[in-house]
């Protein structure tokens, strides 16, 4: 009792120093001093003075171009006022984010970002946000638009290797957003698929009610709306409630130019869909429990087709070793292939109740 006397007055005494500061498109970066009346001009200039754990970056309605990359400290979060809060960048270099958020593995961020908008300018900037090493970071109620190759990254590792961290990242959670046009495919970096959110490393993660949407490239040129990163590594994770689009297959065969994909994810355990409307194939690789009762758990989704494709759609998609799967409740429509297994040369352990399918 006296530890949790003590540990409630010490967040209480965190709590009651935690200062709001501004920006505005009004604001100057010399003469302010991030008060309400003396706002900063650049986001920028805010986290590079803003380092206290449990202050708030208030970004007033108007448009920020930034010149250099912005840096978020732990534990501040960052606030707008909606689509009217936009932030861009002149930055165009490779493998580069507008929004780094980068620490040591299982460092708890304990921060949000919201309400705002991330503009990149037609695919001139790279990437819009990428979280590394953090946990229970929130990013919700966000637009995040015309990114060159990848939206958002979270990943639990800092390092950008491609294995599973030493400890895993936890509470992170994406909502309430809207991405567009964010996801990469067949670029001057190889011959592969970006996702407008892509996630690796992550234990828990809650994604839900997000609209994403890609499909707005010429064919062979877009990515998928969900996809991993850093071979993925994702346990108990739960994605729902989302509408994810991917544009429609125009490929001779699966592969060319392109895949179907609306999620491509790796090395799952205790993965949970449902609810959600999608346009586009769920493709999942090296499925395990670990200590979970399934890898995967897919239910009371709608997977459909405008209409019947003359090239090959697929539906759900499993690939290697898949043990102790649920496939229920869930609705096809104008699928080619509605669910394929393709184990290569692993031995796969199947639990399929019966789907609903429709063509």
């Amino acid at each position: 009792m006296k530890f949790l006397s003590i540990l409630i007055c010490w967040c209480f005494l965190q709590s009651s120093f935690a200062a709001t500061y501004y920006i505005s498109p009004t604001g100057n970066d010399d003469s302010g001093n991030g008060s309400i009346s003396k706002p900063w001009r650049t986001l920028f200039k805010a986290t590079s003075v803003v380092t206290t754990a449990g202050d708030i970056i208030h970004v007033h309605a108007g448009m920020y171009t930034e010149t250099q990359q912005i840096v978020l400290a732990v534990g501040v979060s960052i606030e707008g006022e909606g689509i009217t809060s936009v932030i861009k960048s002149t930055l165009t270099s490779d493998w580069t984010a507008l929004l780094l958020l980068q620490s040591p593995e299982g460092t708890p961020g304990n921060q949000h970002i919201s309400f705002l908008k991330f503009d990149g300018q037609n695919g001139s900037t790279y990437w819009a946000i990428y979280v590394a090493g953090r946990s229970n970071v929130s990013i919700n109620n966000c637009t995040i638009t015309d990114f060159k190759d990848r939206g958002v990254l979270f990943g639990g590792r800092s390092d950008n290797e491609e294995a599973p961290p030493d400890i895993y990242a936890t509470g992170n959670t994406f909502h309430d957003n809207t991405v567009l046009n964010c996801a990469a495919y067949n670029t001057a970096n190889g011959v592969y698929g970006r996702g407008c959110l892509n996630i690796g490393g992550q234990e828990g993660m809650l994604i839900y009610n997000n609209t994403i949407v890609q499909d707005q490239r010429p064919f062979g040129f877009n990515g998928w709306p969900i996809k991993y990163y850093n071979h993925g590594y994702l346990k108990g994770c739960k994605i729902y409630n989302n509408k994810l689009t991917k544009m429609p297959n125009q490929g001779l065969f699966p592969g060319d130019r392109g895949w179907d994909f609306c999620i491509e994810l790796f090395n799952e355990s205790g993965l949970e869909i449902y609810g959600n409307t999608i346009q586009g194939s769920l493709d999942f690789n090296h499925q395990t429990k670990g200590d979970y009762p399934y890898s995967v758990w897919i239910h009371d989704n709608i997977i459909s087709q405008p209409v019947l494709n003359s090239s090959f759609e697929s539906g759900i998609i499993f690939e290697f070793e898949s043990e102790g799967l649920i496939v229920e409740n869930n609705k096809l429509n104008n699928i080619s292939g509605a669910i394929l297994f393709i184990p290569g040369i692993t031995v796969m352990l199947l639990m399929l109740p019966f789907a609903t399918i429709h063509f």
